[in-house]
């Protein structure tokens, strides 16, 4: 798994209860830059989530950059980590077609919409997931 936010760790132990139910036995990691998963979660919930994952086996790599995924595993900055799946869920990003149109953006590139998923100021376009962010609670 690479990723450390809250939808990389939640597919981790998904994954890792799934194959314990068919009767293998994972061996999941979690690949993240940053030095934890869930670094910008409460610490609490960070360090319960490390506890959860450590009486599961699941491995933390942490500061580990991922420089390129291979068809064997992964390749870091700190050297080869062998895989038979990889899984990518480091968050979302603006499309290259929100970040080269003219529609209203937030900093981060993001399409603005209003509550009811209209592009704002273009009330014929509607735009959701990961491309758009509430104008109201980004």
């Amino acid at each position: 798994m690479v990723g450390a936010g809250a939808a990389c760790v939640e597919l981790a132990f998904a994954l890792d209860a799934r194959l314990r139910k068919q009767g293998r036995t994972p061996h999941v990691s979690l690949v993240t830059q940053s030095d934890s998963p869930l670094s910008e979660a409460a610490p609490r919930l960070a360090r319960l989530e490390e506890k959860v994952a450590q009486k599961r086996g699941i491995r933390i790599l942490g500061a580990h950059r991922v420089e390129a995924v291979e068809c064997d595993g992964v390749r870091t900055n700190k050297g080869e980590i062998a895989a038979d799946l990889v899984v990518w869920a480091s968050g979302a990003a603006p499309l290259p077609v929100a970040t080269r149109s003219k529609l209203p953006r937030d900093e981060r590139g993001f399409i603005r919409v209003r509550n009811t998923l209209q592009v704002v100021g273009h009330d014929e376009l509607f735009a959701v997931g990961d491309c758009a962010v509430f104008e109201e609670d980004p």
